[in-house]
């Protein structure tokens, strides 16, 4: 049983007591909008009634010993009791408690939207046009380790309106989208993209693509291990797989306060070398990785490892770095926020002094 007051980190053998950065007093720190706070008021009560069931959630390594797990967070940034957990063994964040399959699917039919997009809904050409700049700078990256040839066919999972695939077709690729949203789809659709409604496995074909796109989704995933290895076959041997997810140790970056970080649709929550560790085990070659969590990979053999944990000695020291990482972005969340509007400053002085000299 993890413990709401105290919980231990590991340091140079001993136990250090640790408290949750933030306690569990219901308080939203996003806009509070009205659709925003009345689709969080009845997800609250859908658990509450049990309409809505959590289940506990274990760290991917298996930790033998979660009583030792540290307790970052007692909510996330929404003001939702869902306790963020830095494991103990490897350092690996997760929420505490997740949604059991059944209410994980209600949960992004009827509020994920309304709850974590600030208008409650982007429109379809909105979302595509963010997605397309998303895309260019993603095949950009690759473009960077990959030879434009070795690309033929791609696909992305979890596609939204399809936006990010736009920059690869217009490169000479194959491109298909997979995604549970009808009219971003649509919208997709009638921008000439092959996109299609429902589960990516069940659709696609075994060893078909020479590269799979998940931006920002493997954090969503409930079994990360299990979605990996389902798709695992659909990539063809000495192919590829480009993955994207908010990594830990750029948090000051792109949140500034570690609990904007927190939220309960992510399950897991990564970092570079958990993630090398985690595509190894899984049978993939490393081609790039940074803390931002931006990889490419690469499929090595034929077929996938039977994997059922994640475990390495290497990522022993984590607990204590991370811990200590998130109590100093709280510390200084207003410093690395004054750093960041700083740096947009000068970019947008170098970008206009640019544009004058070009006339």
């Amino acid at each position: 049983m993890m413990k709401s007051c105290f919980d231990y980190i590991l340091n140079e053998g001993k136990f250090m007591k640790s408290k949750p950065l933030y306690i569990n007093d219901g308080k939203c720190i996003e806009p509070q909008l009205p659709l925003r706070m009345q689709a969080l008021g009845a997800f609250k009560s859908a658990l509450e009634d049990g309409t809505l069931k959590l289940i506990e959630n274990k760290c991917l390594c298996h930790n033998e010993h979660p009583e030792n797990d540290i307790i970052i967070s007692e909510k996330d940034r929404y003001g939702i009791a869902i306790p963020q957990v830095i494991c103990s063994k490897c350092g690996l964040i997760r929420s505490g408690k997740v949604l059991d399959e059944t209410s994980n699917r209600i949960f992004y039919e009827k509020y994920y939207r309304k709850i974590y997009l600030s208008s409650g809904e982007i429109p379809a050409k909105t979302l595509f046009e963010n997605e397309s700049k998303r895309g260019k700078t993603v095949l950009n990256l690759i473009m960077k380790y990959i030879s434009p040839n070795e690309i033929c066919s791609v696909a992305e999972v979890g596609c939204g309106a399809g936006g990010c695939l736009l920059p690869f077709k217009e490169a000479g690729m194959v491109v298909s989208g997979y995604d549970y949203d009808h009219d971003y789809l649509e919208y997709g659709k009638n921008m000439g993209l092959s996109l299609y409604y429902g589960d990516f496995y069940q659709l696609s074909e075994d060893n078909h693509y020479d590269l799979i796109l998940l931006n920002h989704v493997l954090e969503h995933f409930l079994d990360p291990i299990k979605e990996i290895k389902n798709l695992f076959p659909k990539v063809k041997t000495g192919k590829y797989v480009y993955v994207e997810v908010p990594g830990i140790f750029n948090i000051h970056n792109d949140y500034y306060n570690p609990l904007r970080y927190f939220q309960n649709a992510h399950v897991y929550y990564f970092y570079k070398d958990y993630l090398i560790t985690f595509f190894e085990q899984n049978g993939f070659d490393i081609i790039y990785g940074d803390e931002r969590c931006r990889f490419i990979v690469r499929k090595s053999t034929p077929y996938s490892k039977d994997v059922e944990c994640i475990n390495s000695t290497n990522l022993s020291d984590y607990p204590f770095l991370i811990n200590n990482y998130l109590r100093r972005v709280d510390k200084f969340q207003n410093y690395y926020m004054l750093k960041s509007e700083i740096r947009g400053i000068l970019k947008r002085i170098i970008f206009n002094v640019l544009n004058i000299r070009r006339f």
